[in-house]
């Protein structure tokens, strides 16, 4: 996702000052949101997977 010039003309288009050191802070969050969309939609049963959970032993107090 090319959002070079997407992201300051969706600013301008909404009345938002763009501020230019902003940019890349806010396409690096598209573009994480995009690619986190992309897992979801090419595996949409990920939630009804059981996270496999580490214990530590030494962690665990018994009463």
């Amino acid at each position: 996702m090319d959002t070079a010039y997407i992201v300051p003309q969706g600013l301008a288009l909404q009345g938002i000052p763009v501020i230019r050191e902003d940019v890349p802070y806010i396409q690096h969050m598209l573009n994480t949101i995009y690619e986190l969309q992309t897992a979801v939609d090419t595996n949409p049963e990920i939630h009804e997977e059981v996270p496999m959970v580490v214990v530590d032993p030494d962690v665990i107090i018994y009463d």
